[in-house]
């Protein structure tokens, strides 16, 4: 498979007789050769056969290699662009977020206050919130409400001329993501100023 790379990884096939051999051995050294070849040739992440290896490889791997795999697809610059416009990827970064890579969490939080309209007009960033709504990772889902429900006036204002639908996504991400036992904070949130002069001329037209 690693001699042939190209080739294995256009057959879906056999990239599924892969993943059987990586979830049945021990080898602490299963992995690098996946880190080897996305460095190689980091087109490969355009690749669904080889999102799917990564995303079992993402699951079960040890730190270190996760942490390579992370540096490899270049978030800081992929995120938008690439991860949320895969389904697969965005699976892969939620099992990232599920391990709980605090570097990777920052990058997406950093990710929202600065750009949540491209990040929102992506294929797969809103099942993506929809996923973490759903999940037991309670401190990502603090950190993700907190950062959708404090964004800054002007962001939200600039939300809600690049598209109406997108706007009451995020009143709703917001609400779902702090949940019913945190009806204060939905409240002051739905009442805070850069939200509440927005929603009441809709509600009033």
């Amino acid at each position: 498979f690693q001699k042939n790379f190209q080739l294995a990884i256009s057959k879906l096939s056999s990239v599924y007789l892969v993943i059987a051999c990586i979830k049945t051995t021990d080898a602490p050294l299963r992995f690098k050769f996946i880190c080897y070849e996305l460095q190689k040739n980091p087109s490969f992440i355009y690749y669904k056969t080889f999102q799917r290896l990564l995303s079992v490889v993402v699951s079960i791997c040890d730190e270190k290699i996760l942490a390579k795999i992370v540096w490899l697809m270049q978030l800081d610059r992929n995120l938008i662009s690439i991860v949320f416009n895969h389904r697969l990827l965005t699976f892969v970064l939620l099992t990232i977020f599920e391990r709980n890579q605090q570097s990777v969490i920052d990058q997406v939080l950093h990710a929202i206050k600065v750009n949540l309209p491209a990040l929102l007009e992506t294929k797969f960033f809103s099942l993506f919130l929809v996923q973490i709504s759903e999940t037991n990772i309670i401190n990502v889902k603090a950190q993700i409400a907190t950062t959708l429900a404090n964004l800054h006036h002007e962001k939200v204002q600039e939300l809600l001329l690049s598209s109406r639908s997108c706007f009451y996504f995020y009143i709703l991400a917001v609400i779902e993501l702090l949940e019913a036992t945190q009806l204060s904070s939905i409240s002051m949130f739905l009442q805070g100023s850069a939200v509440a002069s927005m929603i009441n001329p809709l509600i009033e037209g």
